[in-house]
């Protein structure tokens, strides 16, 4: 598994009381003894990349939210790419690109 790292851990005390990872998607985390998640699985974050969104708050032109508050797997997959420690290199690598020739 290809794993991304966050700048950060991303802790469970920044989730809604009522939501929690489903099982079937814990395998695409990598959780300290803790509970904070230190690394995403590049798969699951790779679409998230190619937000404009995302893109213009990891360049530095839009600030990122200043509370986390994740209520679904939407939210912590688009949290855990705002905090991935990518370089830019890394960054084009999961960036799908335009195909129009």
């Amino acid at each position: 598994m290809n794993w991304l790292f966050l700048t950060s851990p991303l802790h469970q005390n920044h989730f809604e009381k009522s939501f929690s990872i489903p099982e079937d998607q814990l395998c695409n985390f990598l959780i300290s003894f803790e509970g904070g998640i230190q690394a995403v699985n590049a798969a699951s974050v790779a679409p998230y990349l190619a937000d404009e969104e995302i893109k213009s708050i990891r360049m530095g032109y839009k600030k990122a939210p200043k509370h986390i508050f994740v209520s679904n797997m939407d939210v912590l997959l688009k949290t855990c790419a705002i905090m991935l420690a990518l370089d830019q290199d890394e960054f084009d690598e999961f960036s799908p690109e335009d195909d129009e020739e």
